[in-house]
């Protein structure tokens, strides 16, 4: 192929399916990401147990952010141990 000569079809038929078969399982991984996503929903908690575990996890997560802040980090004293007041052995 010389520098005036230009792409044949099969040239860039082989281009196109290279493309295609790069970025396909990349856009169907998407897809199914999406759908699985939108098909979770954000939908209410049912019962009381979901209700329960919805609610230690919120209280679980306002502690970890609590203790984890940077201000939490920069004004304690390093004595080996953690946020939450266990030491270590």
């Amino acid at each position: 192929m010389g520098v005036g000569d230009g792409w044949s079809i099969a040239e860039v038929a082989r281009m196109m399916m290279a493309i295609a078969v790069f970025f396909g399982p990349l856009v169907g991984a998407g897809v199914a990401l999406v759908w699985v996503l939108r098909r979770r929903g954000n939908g209410p908690t049912e019962n009381v147990d979901g209700l329960l575990i919805e609610q230690m996890r919120s209280q679980a997560a306002y502690r970890d952010r609590r203790f984890a802040s940077g201000l939490a980090h920069h004004t304690t004293m390093p004595d080996m141990g953690d946020g939450y007041g266990w030491r270590r052995p």
